[in-house]
C-alpha cells in the first residue's frame, strides 16, 4: 500500500463499519499473516458475538489466542484495548476551571516563580474542561516573544472551544502593561475569527494574580 492509499484509509476510518474496523486492525498486528478472506472471517465472528465484542476492552490474551492469534498479536490488542481505556479514564477525569481565583492559585504555583517570562495557553472544551495546556513561549525577564496565531494553532488542534492566556512578571508586579492589554486585545479579535472564546486573560506575579476578566473593561 502506498503512502496516498494509507493516508485515504486513515481517513475513512469513522465511516467504516465495526467489521471494516477490526479487518483493518487485525491485518495491522498480524503484519499481514492473515489473508484478507481470514481477517474478514475473523471480525465477523467477533461483532456477530456481541458478548465478546462489547467486552472488548477486557478480553485476556489468551482468549484471543483462542481466535487464532499469535501470542505477540494478542498482546498488541490487548496492549491497545489497555491504553484506550486508560485515556477514557482521564478524559472522565479531567480537571474544570471552576474560577478564576481557583485558576489563579493553580498558575502562581506552575510559572509565578519563573525568572523569564513565561506565556502559557490552556485550552478547554465546551463544559469548560481543560484539553490541553502548553507553555507557547519562554522569553527575556521582561518579555516573552508569541503572537495569537502561536495560540490559536494549539486550539484549532485539539478543538478547544475557549482558551485562557497566561503570562507571569517576573518581577512579581502583576499590574498589566500597556503591551498587556493590546496583546490581550489582539487575542480577542483573532479568536473571534474562528469563534473560540477568549475566556481570561491572567497576569501571575509569585504570590497573586490580575484577571483581565475579573478586573479589566476588556471583557465588558
Amino acid at each position: 500500500m502506498n503512502e496516498t492509499e494509507y493516508t485515504k484509509n486513515i481517513q475513512a476510518l469513522d465511516s467504516m463499519s465495526d467489521a471494516d474496523l477490526l479487518i483493518t486492525m487485525l491485518k495491522a498486528v498480524t503484519h499481514g499473516r492473515l489473508t484478507e478472506t481470514k481477517a474478514h472471517d475473523l471480525a465477523r465472528e467477533i461483532v456477530e458475538d456481541k458478548t465478546f465484542f462489547s467486552r472488548l476492552d477486557t478480553i485476556s490474551v489468551p482468549e484471543f489466542m483462542e481466535l487464532g492469534l499469535e501470542e505477540q498479536e494478542a498482546v498488541a490488542l490487548v496492549s491497545m484495548a489497555e491504553v484506550l481505556k486508560r485515556s477514557l479514564i482521564k478524559k472522565s477525569e479531567r480537571e474544570s476551571v471552576y474560577s478564576s481565583e481557583h485558576l489563579g492559585k493553580k498558575l502562581i504555583a506552575q510559572i509565578g516563580h519563573k525568572e523569564q517570562e513565561h506565556l502559557m495557553a490552556i485550552y478547554l472544551n465546551n463544559q469548560n474542561q481543560i484539553v490541553d495546556e502548553r507553555v507557547i513561549s519562554i522569553g527575556t525577564r521582561n518579555r516573552s516573544l508569541a503572537s495569537p496565531s502561536d495560540i490559536l494553532r494549539y486550539a484549532l488542534r485539539c478543538n478547544a472551544s475557549s482558551i485562557i492566556v497566561a503570562h507571569n512578571h517576573p518581577s512579581g508586579s502583576v499590574t498589566p502593561s500597556g503591551n498587556d492589554r493590546d496583546f490581550t486585545r489582539a487575542i480577542m479579535e483573532c479568536c473571534k475569527l474562528f469563534e473560540i472564546v477568549l475566556l481570561d486573560h491572567v497576569v501571575v506575579g509569585r504570590d497573586n494574580y490580575y484577571s483581565f476578566r475579573e478586573k479589566d473593561y476588556l471583557f465588558d
